[in-house]
């Protein structure tokens, strides 16, 4: 039996496909009929060239946010500042998605904190090596130890 060989362009596009399907071999394989272990192969391989690929345009990336936040000032009287804090923006976002850091400040709940300042407070109070009492904690929480 004859393998069929696939271009880089027909790899892309099905590749693509599996994107879009959510990484989800089987529908793609019954939808494009590339057997599941080629669509597995191609996506584990593009991976490992992506790993390497990333960290590399990440640092361009960053070079060109460099670049752009230098270029702010003097864009002002020459071109719409909204499009160079815009495309800033979006070079920043790209450079933190491909390294994996969170591009969303996570909000935290002033109970949270609070929680969280009342027990260092008491663990400061009885020691690093003791465990603060729930009653600790009540007191803490009510006297306004996180205000």
């Amino acid at each position: 039996m004859a393998f069929k060989r696939y271009t880089d362009e027909e790899r892309e596009a099905i590749l693509a496909i599996l994107e879009v399907n959510g990484g989800d071999t089987e529908t793609t394989a019954a939808q494009t009929g590339v057997h599941q272990n080629t669509l597995i192969r191609w996506r584990d391989d593009l991976t490992k060239l992506g790993d390497k690929k990333k960290a590399a345009l990440a640092d361009r990336l960053e070079e060109l946010a460099h670049i752009l936040v230098d270029a702010i000032p003097n864009k002002v009287a020459f071109a719409p500042l909204q499009q160079v804090a815009t495309t800033l923006g979006i070079v920043t976002e790209k450079m933190l998605l491909l390294r994996g850091e969170p591009t969303s400040i996570e909000h935290h709940s002033s109970e949270d904190a609070r929680e969280r300042i009342a027990r260092r407070l008491i663990e400061l109070g009885a020691g690093e090596d003791q465990e603060p009492a729930p009653e600790q904690l009540e007191r803490g929480r009510r006297d306004g130890a996180g205000v």
